[in-house]
């Protein structure tokens, strides 16, 4: 019997051979969770697992801690519903009263605001070998165990600067599992990270890059491709992002100068 909360078991049948053959097999949870933040309701569609780590790093993507604006409490009042208690009201221009996809990570509010508070990373926060980055999606890969069960989610971690693992997090949104790690080194009283690598499962979206800055980590890594948007804002605000993160090659799309001992060949 499966306890796993995030999996759901699933009979199904598999052609092979010509023949449609009976396989019991396991899926991905997609479940709604309600975040009460005040006089807001956000409903989001995520993995259960870790959910006042995603209050929390939700909350703190948002903006919504400040030095006035404290977080008091989280209580998670049913399996699917959490209640965040704030020190002081919502900003006025804030608010979601709606459901936010697994797949969107900026929808749902009044404004489209991926640039509001955001700092510059300092360029001396931290540099590296290249090659230290070459093992870190198959290490991502390899610690995602509900993955491995189901096929079915997304993944981030987080590594400090000599490659040591600090924490995975998965969900079937990209953006929700993010959050989640956010959260957890929020509770851990880890934040800003600064001197730390982040790992992306897929693509490196505009809404992945936001949080990471806003949570101050200046080297982004991803398998996949990231946004025009995505690589405006790395540029602007000090990332060094990085993608096609495979085998024995990527592509560094900002900031190449924390890459230390890495031949750079200028164009003619």
């Amino acid at each position: 019997m499966n306890d796993d909360p995030a999996i759901a078991p699933a009979s199904v049948w598999c052609f092979q051979q010509g023949a449609l053959v009976p396989r019991h097999d396991s899926l991905a949870v997609e479940a709604p969770l309600t975040m009460h933040i005040g006089p807001a309701a956000v409903i989001t569609l995520r993995t259960p697992g870790a959910d006042e780590e995603l209050a929390a790093g939700f909350a703190f993507s948002e903006g919504l801690l400040t030095a006035r604006r404290r977080l008091v409490a989280i209580t998670q009042h049913t399996p699917d519903a959490v209640e965040i208690a704030l020190s002081a009201p919502l900003p006025a221009h804030w608010g979601r009263n709606t459901v936010v996809s697994a797949a969107c990570g900026a929808c749902g509010g009044q404004a489209y605001h991926l640039e509001e508070g955001l700092r510059p990373i300092a360029a001396s926060s931290m540099s590296l070998a290249p090659g230290l980055l070459l093992g870190l999606s198959d290490r991502l890969h390899q610690a995602q165990q509900v993955f491995a069960l189901t096929g079915g989610l997304h993944g981030c971690a987080l590594f400090d600067q000599s490659g040591a693992l600090l924490a995975v997090r998965e969900d079937v949104g990209r953006h929700n599992a993010l959050d989640k790690l956010i959260g957890w080194a929020l509770l851990q009283g880890q934040l800003p990270l600064s001197g730390h690598i982040l790992m992306l499962s897929g693509r490196a979206g505009s809404e992945l890059v936001s949080k990471a800055i806003r949570a101050g980590i200046a080297v982004v890594a991803s398998v996949s491709a990231p946004s025009s948007l995505a690589v405006d804002l790395a540029r602007r605000f000090g990332v060094t992002l990085v993608g096609f993160l495979r085998g024995e090659r990527f592509v560094c799309y900002s900031h190449p100068g924390r890459l230390k001992e890495a031949v750079m060949i200028l164009s003619s």
